[in-house]
Protein backbone atom coordinates (compact mmCIF):
# COMPACT_ATOMS: atom_id res chain seq x y z
CA UNK A 1 0.00 0.00 0.00
CA UNK A 2 2.69 2.50 1.00
CA UNK A 3 4.57 1.83 -2.24
CA UNK A 4 1.63 1.97 -4.69
CA UNK A 5 -1.17 4.20 -3.33
CA UNK A 6 -1.44 7.74 -4.70
CA UNK A 7 -1.53 10.88 -2.58
CA UNK A 8 -5.30 11.09 -2.13
CA UNK A 9 -5.60 7.39 -1.33
CA UNK A 10 -2.86 7.72 1.26
CA UNK A 11 -4.64 10.66 2.90
CA UNK A 12 -7.94 8.83 2.97
CA UNK A 13 -6.28 5.82 4.55
CA UNK A 14 -4.41 7.83 7.21
CA UNK A 15 -7.10 10.36 8.20
CA UNK A 16 -8.73 7.78 10.47
CA UNK A 17 -5.52 7.43 12.49
CA UNK A 18 -5.53 9.43 15.71
CA UNK A 19 -1.98 10.69 15.51
CA UNK A 20 -0.11 12.48 12.75
CA UNK A 21 0.90 10.46 9.66
CA UNK A 22 2.83 11.80 6.69
CA UNK A 23 4.18 9.87 3.68
CA UNK A 24 7.35 11.12 2.00
CA UNK A 25 8.75 10.03 -1.37
CA UNK A 26 12.52 9.60 -1.58
CA UNK A 27 13.65 11.35 -4.76
CA UNK A 28 17.41 11.05 -4.44
CA UNK A 29 20.06 12.20 -2.04
CA UNK A 30 18.49 14.59 0.50
CA UNK A 31 15.46 15.10 -1.70
CA UNK A 32 12.10 14.34 -0.14
CA UNK A 33 8.69 15.13 -1.63
CA UNK A 34 5.41 15.15 0.26
CA UNK A 35 2.90 12.57 -0.90
CA UNK A 36 0.32 13.09 1.84
CA UNK A 37 -0.35 14.43 5.32
CA UNK A 38 -3.36 13.30 7.30
CA UNK A 39 -5.97 15.41 9.05
CA UNK A 40 -4.13 15.32 12.38
CA UNK A 41 -0.98 16.81 10.85
CA UNK A 42 -3.10 19.46 9.12
CA UNK A 43 -4.75 20.36 12.43
CA UNK A 44 -1.55 20.64 14.43
CA UNK A 45 0.70 22.35 11.86
CA UNK A 46 -1.76 24.45 9.92
CA UNK A 47 -0.51 22.90 6.62
CA UNK A 48 -2.90 21.76 3.91
CA UNK A 49 -2.61 18.43 2.11
CA UNK A 50 -3.93 19.70 -1.21
CA UNK A 51 -1.51 22.63 -1.25
CA UNK A 52 1.71 20.85 -0.35
CA UNK A 53 1.24 17.39 -1.85
CA UNK A 54 3.91 16.93 -4.54
CA UNK A 55 6.16 19.64 -3.14
CA UNK A 56 9.63 19.13 -1.75
CA UNK A 57 10.17 20.00 1.92
CA UNK A 58 12.32 23.06 1.23
CA UNK A 59 9.58 24.46 -1.03
CA UNK A 60 7.02 25.06 1.71
CA UNK A 61 8.96 24.98 4.98
CA UNK A 62 11.41 27.48 6.39
CA UNK A 63 15.05 26.61 5.64
CA UNK A 64 15.77 25.81 9.29
CA UNK A 65 12.81 23.43 9.70
CA UNK A 66 13.39 21.83 6.29
CA UNK A 67 17.07 21.25 7.08
CA UNK A 68 16.27 19.44 10.35
CA UNK A 69 13.68 17.20 8.71
CA UNK A 70 15.92 16.38 5.76
CA UNK A 71 18.76 15.42 8.11
CA UNK A 72 16.53 13.01 10.05
CA UNK A 73 14.93 11.53 6.91
CA UNK A 74 18.37 10.96 5.39
CA UNK A 75 19.47 9.02 8.48
CA UNK A 76 16.48 6.72 7.98
CA UNK A 77 17.30 6.30 4.28
CA UNK A 78 20.96 5.59 4.89
CA UNK A 79 20.29 3.01 7.59
CA UNK A 80 17.12 1.57 6.02
CA UNK A 81 16.01 1.19 9.66
CA UNK A 82 13.28 2.89 11.70
CA UNK A 83 14.48 6.09 13.33
CA UNK A 84 12.91 7.79 16.36
CA UNK A 85 13.47 11.34 17.58
CA UNK A 86 11.78 14.42 19.02
CA UNK A 87 11.63 17.67 17.12
CA UNK A 88 10.28 21.18 17.37
CA UNK A 89 9.57 23.40 14.42
CA UNK A 90 7.78 26.58 13.41
CA UNK A 91 4.71 25.91 11.30
CA UNK A 92 1.85 28.15 10.17
CA UNK A 93 -0.02 27.24 13.36
CA UNK A 94 2.99 28.19 15.50
CA UNK A 95 5.73 26.19 17.26
CA UNK A 96 4.99 22.46 17.23
CA UNK A 97 6.77 19.68 19.12
CA UNK A 98 6.61 16.09 17.86
CA UNK A 99 7.76 12.68 18.92
CA UNK A 100 8.42 11.12 15.52
CA UNK A 101 9.06 7.58 14.27
CA UNK A 102 10.32 7.19 10.69
CA UNK A 103 9.47 3.87 9.00
CA UNK A 104 11.39 3.21 5.72
CA UNK A 105 9.53 1.53 2.80
CA UNK A 106 11.77 -0.32 0.33
CA UNK A 107 11.33 -1.71 -3.16
CA UNK A 108 12.24 -5.24 -4.37
CA UNK A 109 15.94 -4.36 -4.42
CA UNK A 110 15.80 -3.07 -0.81
CA UNK A 111 16.12 0.56 -1.77
CA UNK A 112 14.23 3.03 0.44
CA UNK A 113 11.64 4.67 -1.79
CA UNK A 114 9.22 6.11 0.74
CA UNK A 115 9.16 7.06 4.42
CA UNK A 116 6.09 6.82 6.61
CA UNK A 117 6.34 9.55 9.25
CA UNK A 118 4.33 8.74 12.38
CA UNK A 119 4.21 11.75 14.75
CA UNK A 120 2.71 12.22 18.18
CA UNK A 121 2.00 15.82 19.14
CA UNK A 122 4.10 16.71 22.20
CA UNK A 123 3.35 20.43 22.14
CA UNK A 124 0.90 20.37 25.08
CA UNK A 125 3.17 18.13 27.08
CA UNK A 126 6.20 20.27 26.38
CA UNK A 127 4.21 23.39 27.22
CA UNK A 128 3.14 21.78 30.47
CA UNK A 129 6.70 20.74 31.24
CA UNK A 130 7.95 24.21 30.40
CA UNK A 131 5.26 25.75 32.56
CA UNK A 132 6.15 23.33 35.36
CA UNK A 133 9.83 24.22 35.09
CA UNK A 134 9.00 27.90 35.10
CA UNK A 135 6.63 27.46 38.03
CA UNK A 136 9.24 25.46 39.92
CA UNK A 137 11.84 28.12 39.22
CA UNK A 138 9.42 30.85 40.26
CA UNK A 139 8.57 28.90 43.40
CA UNK A 140 12.25 28.53 44.27
CA UNK A 141 12.80 32.21 43.60
CA UNK A 142 9.71 33.05 45.63
CA UNK A 143 10.91 30.84 48.47
CA UNK A 144 14.31 32.51 48.30
CA UNK A 145 12.72 35.94 48.41
CA UNK A 146 10.44 34.85 51.23
CA UNK A 147 13.35 33.42 53.14
CA UNK A 148 15.34 36.60 52.60
CA UNK A 149 12.37 38.67 53.72
CA UNK A 150 11.76 36.48 56.75
CA UNK A 151 15.43 36.55 57.73
CA UNK A 152 15.63 40.29 57.17
CA UNK A 153 12.45 40.98 59.10
CA UNK A 154 13.36 38.54 61.90
CA UNK A 155 9.93 36.90 61.95
CA UNK A 156 8.67 33.42 62.74
CA UNK A 157 5.78 31.62 61.05
CA UNK A 158 2.97 29.49 62.45
CA UNK A 159 -0.03 27.48 61.35
CA UNK A 160 -3.06 26.39 63.36
CA UNK A 161 -4.97 23.28 62.25
CA UNK A 162 -8.41 23.79 63.76
CA UNK A 163 -9.49 20.20 63.12
CA UNK A 164 -6.54 18.56 64.86
CA UNK A 165 -6.23 21.40 67.40
CA UNK A 166 -2.49 21.55 66.82
CA UNK A 167 -0.23 24.50 66.12
CA UNK A 168 2.99 24.31 64.13
CA UNK A 169 5.56 27.05 64.58
CA UNK A 170 9.02 27.87 63.37
CA UNK A 171 11.42 30.68 64.16
CA UNK A 172 14.33 28.91 62.46
CA UNK A 173 14.96 31.90 60.20
CA UNK A 174 14.97 34.41 63.03
CA UNK A 175 18.15 33.88 65.09
CA UNK A 176 17.42 36.75 67.44
CA UNK A 177 13.85 35.56 67.96
CA UNK A 178 14.31 31.84 68.66
CA UNK A 179 11.34 31.42 70.97
CA UNK A 180 11.10 27.78 69.93
CA UNK A 181 14.57 27.24 68.39
CA UNK A 182 13.29 25.90 65.08
CA UNK A 183 10.13 24.05 64.04
CA UNK A 184 7.87 22.98 66.89
CA UNK A 185 4.40 21.53 67.28
CA UNK A 186 2.11 21.92 70.24
CA UNK A 187 -1.52 21.63 71.22
CA UNK A 188 -3.78 24.64 71.43
CA UNK A 189 -3.79 24.24 75.21
CA UNK A 190 0.01 24.36 75.35
CA UNK A 191 -0.01 27.43 73.11
CA UNK A 192 -2.50 29.21 75.37
CA UNK A 193 -0.57 28.29 78.52
CA UNK A 194 2.57 29.85 77.06
CA UNK A 195 0.80 33.24 76.92
CA UNK A 196 1.00 35.63 79.84
CA UNK A 197 -2.13 35.30 82.04
CA UNK A 198 -2.99 38.97 81.55
CA UNK A 199 -2.89 38.55 77.76
CA UNK A 200 -4.73 35.23 77.35
CA UNK A 201 -8.31 36.45 77.17
CA UNK A 202 -7.60 39.18 74.56
CA UNK A 203 -5.58 36.65 72.53
CA UNK A 204 -8.34 34.04 72.62
CA UNK A 205 -11.01 36.62 71.80
CA UNK A 206 -9.09 37.87 68.75
CA UNK A 207 -8.63 34.35 67.37
CA UNK A 208 -12.26 33.40 68.01
CA UNK A 209 -13.50 36.31 65.87
CA UNK A 210 -11.60 34.83 62.90
CA UNK A 211 -12.86 31.31 63.72
CA UNK A 212 -16.45 32.57 63.79
CA UNK A 213 -15.92 34.29 60.45
CA UNK A 214 -16.39 37.79 61.84
CA UNK A 215 -12.94 38.86 60.63
CA UNK A 216 -10.65 37.44 57.92
CA UNK A 217 -7.53 38.10 60.00
CA UNK A 218 -6.29 39.56 63.25
CA UNK A 219 -3.23 41.10 64.83
CA UNK A 220 -2.47 41.34 68.52
CA UNK A 221 0.42 41.77 70.92
CA UNK A 222 1.04 39.46 73.83
CA UNK A 223 3.79 38.04 75.99
CA UNK A 224 5.34 34.57 75.61
CA UNK A 225 7.41 32.95 78.32
CA UNK A 226 10.93 32.09 77.21
CA UNK A 227 13.14 29.97 79.39
CA UNK A 228 16.07 31.99 80.64
CA UNK A 229 14.68 35.30 79.35
CA UNK A 230 11.32 35.52 81.06
CA UNK A 231 8.32 37.11 79.38
CA UNK A 232 9.01 38.38 75.88
CA UNK A 233 6.62 40.55 73.87
CA UNK A 234 5.49 39.20 70.49
CA UNK A 235 3.31 40.69 67.77
CA UNK A 236 1.12 37.92 66.33
CA UNK A 237 -0.65 38.13 62.97
CA UNK A 238 -3.01 35.43 61.70
CA UNK A 239 -5.40 34.98 58.79
CA UNK A 240 -7.80 32.21 57.76
CA UNK A 241 -6.08 30.38 54.87
CA UNK A 242 -8.30 27.33 54.41
CA UNK A 243 -12.05 26.77 54.76
CA UNK A 244 -14.38 23.77 54.72
CA UNK A 245 -17.24 23.23 52.30
CA UNK A 246 -19.46 25.48 54.44
CA UNK A 247 -16.94 28.30 54.37
CA UNK A 248 -15.82 27.88 57.96
CA UNK A 249 -12.11 28.34 58.71
CA UNK A 250 -10.21 25.10 59.27
CA UNK A 251 -6.70 26.53 59.10
CA UNK A 252 -5.21 29.81 60.31
CA UNK A 253 -1.70 30.80 59.27
CA UNK A 254 0.40 33.75 60.24
CA UNK A 255 3.64 35.21 61.48
CA UNK A 256 5.08 36.53 64.71
CA UNK A 257 7.95 38.81 65.60
CA UNK A 258 9.73 40.01 68.71
CA UNK A 259 8.65 43.46 69.83
CA UNK A 260 10.24 43.34 73.29
CA UNK A 261 12.68 46.11 72.44
CA UNK A 262 9.91 48.19 70.88
CA UNK A 263 7.84 47.75 74.02
CA UNK A 264 10.83 48.68 76.17
CA UNK A 265 11.42 51.77 74.05
CA UNK A 266 7.73 52.70 74.24
CA UNK A 267 7.79 52.34 78.02
CA UNK A 268 10.92 54.48 78.25
CA UNK A 269 9.27 57.11 76.05
CA UNK A 270 6.12 56.95 78.17
CA UNK A 271 8.14 57.50 81.32
CA UNK A 272 10.10 60.30 79.66
CA UNK A 273 6.90 62.00 78.50
CA UNK A 274 5.40 61.59 81.95
CA UNK A 275 8.55 63.10 83.46
CA UNK A 276 8.47 66.00 81.02
CA UNK A 277 4.79 66.58 81.66
CA UNK A 278 5.45 66.49 85.40
CA UNK A 279 8.32 68.95 85.13
CA UNK A 280 6.24 71.24 82.94
CA UNK A 281 3.73 71.82 85.74
CA UNK A 282 5.75 71.22 88.91
CA UNK A 283 8.33 73.23 90.78
CA UNK A 284 11.73 71.51 90.58
CA UNK A 285 12.70 72.34 94.18
CA UNK A 286 9.59 71.59 96.18
CA UNK A 287 7.60 69.27 93.87
CA UNK A 288 4.48 71.44 94.20
CA UNK A 289 2.62 72.81 91.19
CA UNK A 290 4.49 75.69 89.59
CA UNK A 291 3.05 79.18 89.19
CA UNK A 292 1.38 78.58 85.84
CA UNK A 293 -0.11 75.23 86.89
CA UNK A 294 -1.54 76.46 90.20
CA UNK A 295 -3.19 79.43 88.45
CA UNK A 296 -4.67 77.04 85.84
CA UNK A 297 -6.01 74.95 88.71
CA UNK A 298 -7.56 78.04 90.28
CA UNK A 299 -9.27 78.88 86.98
CA UNK A 300 -10.74 75.37 86.84
CA UNK A 301 -11.94 75.48 90.43
CA UNK A 302 -13.56 78.90 89.87
CA UNK A 303 -15.37 77.54 86.80
CA UNK A 304 -16.57 74.54 88.79
CA UNK A 305 -17.70 76.78 91.65
CA UNK A 306 -19.78 78.87 89.25
CA UNK A 307 -21.46 75.73 87.86
CA UNK A 308 -22.19 74.40 91.35
CA UNK A 309 -22.95 77.79 92.97
CA UNK A 310 -20.19 77.23 95.54
CA UNK A 311 -17.02 79.03 96.63
CA UNK A 312 -13.27 78.66 96.36
CA UNK A 313 -10.73 79.95 98.84
CA UNK A 314 -7.25 81.10 97.95
CA UNK A 315 -4.48 81.36 100.51
CA UNK A 316 -1.17 83.08 99.89
CA UNK A 317 1.46 81.68 102.27
CA UNK A 318 4.75 83.48 102.85
CA UNK A 319 7.67 82.27 104.95
CA UNK A 320 8.43 84.91 107.55
CA UNK A 321 11.92 86.44 107.48
CA UNK A 322 13.01 84.01 104.80
CA UNK A 323 15.53 86.46 103.31
CA UNK A 324 17.38 86.48 106.61
CA UNK A 325 17.67 82.68 106.53
CA UNK A 326 19.18 82.80 103.02
CA UNK A 327 21.51 85.64 103.92
CA UNK A 328 22.63 84.07 107.20
CA UNK A 329 22.80 80.36 106.42
CA UNK A 330 22.96 80.26 102.65
CA UNK A 331 20.59 79.15 99.92
CA UNK A 332 21.12 75.45 100.60
CA UNK A 333 19.60 75.84 104.06
CA UNK A 334 16.92 78.08 102.58
CA UNK A 335 16.01 75.44 100.00
CA UNK A 336 15.86 72.76 102.69
CA UNK A 337 13.59 74.99 104.77
CA UNK A 338 11.14 75.46 101.88
CA UNK A 339 11.06 71.72 101.20
CA UNK A 340 10.30 70.91 104.83
CA UNK A 341 7.68 73.66 104.97
CA UNK A 342 5.91 72.18 101.92
CA UNK A 343 5.94 68.73 103.53
CA UNK A 344 4.22 70.11 106.64
CA UNK A 345 1.62 72.02 104.60
CA UNK A 346 0.82 68.96 102.45
CA UNK A 347 0.26 66.96 105.64
CA UNK A 348 -2.64 69.28 106.51
CA UNK A 349 -4.31 69.67 103.10
CA UNK A 350 -7.36 67.69 102.09
CA UNK A 351 -7.19 65.34 99.03
CA UNK A 352 -8.93 67.89 96.82
CA UNK A 353 -6.87 70.92 97.86
CA UNK A 354 -4.04 72.16 95.63
CA UNK A 355 -0.65 73.61 96.56
CA UNK A 356 1.64 75.51 94.24
CA UNK A 357 4.75 77.66 94.45
CA UNK A 358 3.68 81.17 93.51
CA UNK A 359 7.17 82.67 93.60
CA UNK A 360 10.23 82.71 95.87
CA UNK A 361 9.08 81.77 99.36
CA UNK A 362 5.37 82.36 98.54
CA UNK A 363 2.96 79.47 98.05
CA UNK A 364 -0.65 79.41 96.90
CA UNK A 365 -3.29 77.03 98.27
CA UNK A 366 -6.48 76.60 96.23
CA UNK A 367 -9.16 74.98 98.36
CA UNK A 368 -12.84 74.36 97.50
CA UNK A 369 -15.10 75.66 100.25
CA UNK A 370 -16.27 72.18 101.29
CA UNK A 371 -16.46 70.33 104.58
CA UNK A 372 -13.32 70.91 106.57
CA UNK A 373 -12.49 74.32 105.13
CA UNK A 374 -13.07 75.98 108.51
CA UNK A 375 -9.77 76.17 110.34
CA UNK A 376 -7.76 74.77 107.36
CA UNK A 377 -5.50 77.78 107.07
CA UNK A 378 -4.90 78.00 110.81
CA UNK A 379 -3.94 74.30 110.76
CA UNK A 380 -1.42 75.11 108.02
CA UNK A 381 0.07 77.95 110.09
CA UNK A 382 0.24 75.79 113.20
CA UNK A 383 1.83 72.82 111.36
CA UNK A 384 4.70 75.02 110.22
CA UNK A 385 5.24 76.72 113.60
CA UNK A 386 4.64 73.61 115.72
CA UNK A 387 8.28 72.61 116.06
CA UNK A 388 11.69 73.74 114.96
CA UNK A 389 13.14 72.77 111.56
CA UNK A 390 16.17 70.51 111.70
CA UNK A 391 18.48 71.93 109.03
CA UNK A 392 22.15 71.49 108.12
CA UNK A 393 22.69 74.76 110.03
CA UNK A 394 20.93 73.47 113.15
CA UNK A 395 17.48 73.95 114.61
CA UNK A 396 15.54 76.89 113.13
CA UNK A 397 12.13 78.27 114.09
CA UNK A 398 10.09 79.01 110.99
CA UNK A 399 6.66 80.66 110.80
CA UNK A 400 4.38 81.70 107.97
CA UNK A 401 1.94 84.51 107.33
CA UNK A 402 -1.22 83.63 105.41
CA UNK A 403 -3.63 85.87 103.49
CA UNK A 404 -6.97 84.26 102.57
CA UNK A 405 -9.65 85.35 100.10
CA UNK A 406 -12.87 83.57 99.19
CA UNK A 407 -14.73 83.82 95.90
CA UNK A 408 -18.32 85.03 95.67
CA UNK A 409 -20.74 85.97 92.94
CA UNK A 410 -18.82 89.20 92.30
CA UNK A 411 -15.45 87.49 91.74
CA UNK A 412 -14.49 88.09 88.13
CA UNK A 413 -11.38 85.95 87.72
CA UNK A 414 -8.36 84.32 89.35
CA UNK A 415 -6.29 87.52 89.27
CA UNK A 416 -8.88 89.36 91.36
CA UNK A 417 -9.01 86.59 93.96
CA UNK A 418 -5.21 86.40 94.20
CA UNK A 419 -4.99 90.18 94.51
CA UNK A 420 -7.39 90.11 97.45
CA UNK A 421 -5.43 87.25 99.08
CA UNK A 422 -2.23 89.29 98.60
CA UNK A 423 -3.83 92.26 100.33
CA UNK A 424 -4.77 89.99 103.24
CA UNK A 425 -1.21 88.63 103.34
CA UNK A 426 0.16 92.17 103.47
CA UNK A 427 -2.14 92.86 106.44
CA UNK A 428 -0.91 89.70 108.18
CA UNK A 429 2.69 90.88 107.77
CA UNK A 430 1.81 94.32 109.05
CA UNK A 431 0.08 92.89 112.12
CA UNK A 432 3.14 90.96 113.24
CA UNK A 433 3.42 87.83 111.00
CA UNK A 434 2.75 84.19 112.00
CA UNK A 435 -0.97 84.65 111.57
CA UNK A 436 -3.88 84.16 109.19
CA UNK A 437 -5.80 87.13 107.85
CA UNK A 438 -8.93 86.61 105.81
CA UNK A 439 -10.44 89.07 103.38
CA UNK A 440 -14.06 87.94 103.25
CA UNK A 441 -15.26 90.71 100.96
CA UNK A 442 -13.46 93.45 99.06
CA UNK A 443 -12.17 96.11 101.50
CA UNK A 444 -13.47 94.05 104.46
CA UNK A 445 -10.50 92.58 106.34
CA UNK A 446 -10.83 90.38 109.41
CA UNK A 447 -8.12 88.82 111.51
CA UNK A 448 -9.71 85.46 112.14
CA UNK A 449 -6.79 83.56 113.63
CA UNK A 450 -4.22 85.78 115.28
CA UNK A 451 -1.25 84.11 116.83
CA UNK A 452 1.32 85.30 119.31
CA UNK A 453 4.26 87.07 117.78
CA UNK A 454 7.27 84.80 117.42
CA UNK A 455 9.63 84.88 120.36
Amino acid sequence: MWRTANADELKELTDVIGHGVSVMEVCGDRRFRVLSINARVELITGLNHARISGFFLEEYLSPAVAEKLINNYQICVDSAQPFEYEETGDFPSGPVSWKTVLKPITDEQGKVVRIVVSSTDMTSRHSAETALRQATKALHESESRLRAAVVGAEIGIWEWNLRSRTIWLSDYWAPSLRTFDGPASMSVEQWINSIHPDDRMPAIAAAERVIRGELPSYGIEWRFYREGRGWQWRHIYGTATEHDERGRPIRISGAFRDISQERKTQEELRKLNAELEYRAIHDSLTGTLNRGAIIDMLDKELARARREDSQVTVALIDADHFKEINDTYGHQVGDYTLQEMVTRIQGVLRPYDHLGRYGGEEFLVVAPAKNGIAGLHERIRAAVALKSFSTPAGELDITVSIGVAESDETTSDADELIRRADEALYRAKQEGRNRVVRMAQPLDMENVAPAPAPQ
